[in-house]
């Protein structure tokens, strides 16, 4: 079995720790969390777990610098509660960072577990000391509710940028059949400032819970998926909800773009009827 095999080298990597110790560990997560992450970060999530909640801290936040794969991992591990998701990919904007990539877990007592990929919008590596400490106070600020991204971002997305019409095809896919637990969405967007930020707030005010998300960025376009369901942790599978739904988030991959020129048309009225 392969989440078996991964908690057994686990087990042999956390040499200081008793079985009863692991044991209960390993009890706290749900199955995906077993397979979604490397051995690396799996001991480095444990090493940190156990010592955050060792010295009762309510909020832990590592960043673990890859100089070989030119990339920054923000791990984040908090109280889990509504909105909390957003607010974190919010605080990382507004500090200047780049989200390439994004996993979301939530333990069965209540605790969120969430990584993040990240890198200076130029492509760089996301490792200036001032700059990571800039980035943990903001994130500190905002889940204390001193910082409200919402308000930030807007005063960013007022400066002229270089995205004056689509470069990327907008478009919202919704299926129910992907998942047996969760209403699966995958979203493809223009990659700009707070991007992520947009749409997870988004269905923070449609009152969803996201499970999961899954963040790709292919030059320009960035390629979302989220896992969501009701706040009672039902699919959505209303259908004028599905609607309200991919009417917000298309608004959200919209927001700040000038409209694309008259020599799209064909190929947007292509598009649209593909996707509806």
């Amino acid at each position: 079995h392969r989440i078996a095999a991964v908690q057994e080298k686990l087990h042999a990597a956390l040499i200081e720790w008793t079985d009863e110790e692991f044991s209960s560990y390993c009890a706290r997560f749900y199955k995906p969390y077993w397979l979604a992450l490397n051995q690396d970060n799996q001991i480095r999530n444990a090493r940190m777990i156990a010592l955050a909640d060792r010295l009762d801290q309510r909020l832990t936040i590592q960043i673990h610098v890859d100089e070989f794969k030119n990339i920054s991992e923000l791990t984040i591990y908090a109280q889990d509660h509504p909105g909390l998701f957003a607010r974190m990919t919010g605080a990382i904007a507004v500090s200047g960072a780049s989200i390439q990539d994004a996993k979301v877990f939530t333990t069965k007592d209540g605790m969120a577990l969430d990584t993040f990929r990240i890198q200076e919008p130029d492509g760089g590596i996301f490792k200036d000391k001032h700059r990571l400490e800039r980035l943990k106070k903001t994130i500190e600020r905002t889940l204390a509710g001193e910082l409200l991204p919402r308000k930030e971002l807007e005063a960013l997305r007022r400066r002229p940028t270089k995205a004056d019409a689509f470069t990327v095809e907008p478009r919202v896919l919704i299926d129910n059949k992907a998942s047996n637990r969760y209403t699966v969405i995958e979203l493809n967007g223009l990659d700009r400032p707070g991007f992520l930020y947009m749409l997870s707030q988004a269905l923070v005010d449609l009152k969803l819970s996201i499970g999961s998300a899954h963040i790709a960025t292919f030059g320009e376009r960035a390629v979302t998926v989220f896992f969501i369901c009701d706040l009672f942790g039902h699919k959505v599978d209303n259908e004028n909800k599905l609607k309200k739904i991919k009417e917000k988030l298309m608004e959200a991959l919209l927001a700040g773009i000038t409209a694309a020129p008259k020599t799209r048309k064909k190929t947007d009225k292509k598009n649209r009827r593909v996707n509806d």
